[in-house]
C-alpha cells in the first residue's frame, strides 16, 4: 500500500494554531508556542505566516467559506430539517469557536475581520429570514410577516453570541473539546426556543 504524502507544513501550522486558539483563546497563544507545539523553529513558521494576524485571517477565511456554503442551503421544508440546518451551522461555529469567544476584540483590532464579519452576519440574518418565511408558508409556524424580521434577528444574535455566553459561564471549561456535544445541544435548544411559541400546537 502506498504511503500517504506528508501534509504540507502550512496546513499543519493552521491545524495546530486552530486547536490552540480554540482551547486557550488567541490572546493566550503566541507564535513561539505554536512553533514549539509543532516542533519547528519560529523562523519556519514565519516563512509560511509572517504575522499572527495572517494566521487569524486565513483561519477566518476557512470558516467563512464553510459557513457561507451552509447559508446557501435551500430553505428548510419543515422544523426537522431546520434542526439539521442549525446543527450544521452550530457545528462550524464550534470548530472555529475562538473567533466567537473574543469577537469584539477581533473586530476592534483586525481590519479584515472588521470589514468581512458584518457581511457574513447579513447573510446569516437573510438565511433566518428566508427560512422563517418558508416555514410559515408551509404551515410549520404561525408567524405573522411583521414578526419574521424580529424572530430572525433574535435567532441570529443567539447563534453569534452563544459561544461567548458559554465562555462567560465557565471560562476554564466551556471551550474544551469534551464540551462539544453538550454545548452544541444548548445552542440548538436556545435557537429552537425562539420559534417554539409560533408552532401550531403551541396555540392549541
Amino acid at each position: 500500500m502506498a504511503k500517504k504524502a506528508p501534509r504540507r507544513t502550512a496546513e499543519r501550522i493552521l491545524e495546530t494554531t486552530l486547536g490552540l486558539f480554540n482551547r486557550f483563546g488567541e490572546l493566550n497563544v503566541t507564535t513561539t508556542l505554536i512553533a514549539a507545539q509543532m516542533g519547528i523553529s519560529p523562523g519556519n513558521l514565519y516563512y509560511h505566516f509572517p504575522t499572527k494576524e495572517e494566521l487569524i485571517n486565513v483561519l477566518y477565511g476557512q470558516f467563512e467559506d464553510r459557513f457561507e456554503a451552509l447559508l446557501k442551503n435551500p430553505p428548510p421544508a419543515n422544523l426537522e430539517v431546520t434542526r439539521e440546518h442549525l446543527l450544521a451551522l452550530v457545528g462550524e461555529i464550534w470548530n472555529y469557536r475562538f473567533l466567537f469567544r473574543d469577537l469584539s476584540h477581533f473586530l476592534s483590532r483586525n481590519r479584515h475581520l472588521e470589514l468581512e464579519f458584518p457581511k457574513l452576519l447579513r447573510q446569516q440574518s437573510a438565511f433566518f429570514n428566508q427560512s422563517l418565511q418558508h416555514l410559515s408558508q408551509q404551515g410549520e409556524l404561525n408567524l405573522r410577516p411583521e414578526r419574521i424580521g424580529m424572530v430572525a434577528k433574535a435567532m441570529s444574535m443567539c447563534l453569534t453570541h452563544w459561544i461567548s455566553e458559554e465562555y462567560v459561564q465557565a471560562p476554564r471549561l466551556a471551550l474544551e473539546p469534551e464540551q462539544a456535544d453538550s454545548s452544541q445541544v444548548r445552542a440548538i435548544d436556545l435557537l429552537l426556543d425562539q420559534v417554539a411559541p409560533y408552532r401550531p400546537q403551541a396555540r392549541n
